[in-house]
């Protein structure tokens, strides 16, 4: 008995000082700047013009034909007609509104292997109405996606966000897309 005693001691001591390592990424997970570069090229450059021009092609451009959208505060999944015509109508309530959006970009993790990536953060909505002086902050939101290369560009195939209450300090606090 004192000898199952002293075992079961050594293995819930072993079982907990494992829990507390971390194990090291693999090194081919860390985001090289050559990839973030490329990706930024082929996401989020884009993603961001969309949003200024109120461009629904090239928005729906960066889109995996096998999109999942995720709505997480209307609890919501949207493939990819689905999110192109609910896109199409934001834009257009935007031009009959007469105002400006843009979108800002700040991540908190930026990970790949191979032809698949992973990045999480924060993103910053503004507006501008008619006789604004300037783009207001009207929200942040958390997201995470899911990247593919496609055809040699890195494409959207699953986006999550939902809406958030941070501040701006928060969101500089990440990596500001640039």
């Amino acid at each position: 008995m004192k000898k199952l005693k002293i075992l079961l001691f050594i293995c819930c001591a072993f079982t907990i000082g494992a829990q507390g390592q971390s194990t090291p990424p693999h090194k081919d997970d860390a985001m090289s700047e050559e990839v973030k570069a490329q990706i930024n090229k082929d996401v989020w450059a884009p993603f961001q013009k969309s949003y200024s021009n109120l461009d629904s092609e090239l928005f729906m451009s960066i889109q995996s034909k096998e999109i999942v959208r995720v709505e997480m505060d209307n609890n919501k999944l949207l493939h990819y007609a689905q999110y192109r015509a609910w896109n199409e109508r934001f834009f257009d309530m935007v031009r009959k509104r007469d105002a400006e959006i843009k979108i800002e970009f700040s991540f908190t993790h930026r990970m790949y292997m191979g032809t698949t990536a992973f990045e999480a953060g924060y993103y910053c909505f503004k507006s501008k109405h008619k006789g604004d002086a300037d783009f207001a902050i009207r929200g942040y939101g958390a997201f995470q996606v899911t990247l593919k290369k496609e055809a040699g560009k890195w494409r959207i195939v699953s986006d999550a966000d939902h809406s958030t209450s941070i501040e701006r300090a928060t969101f500089e606090a990440a990596e500001v897309l640039n």
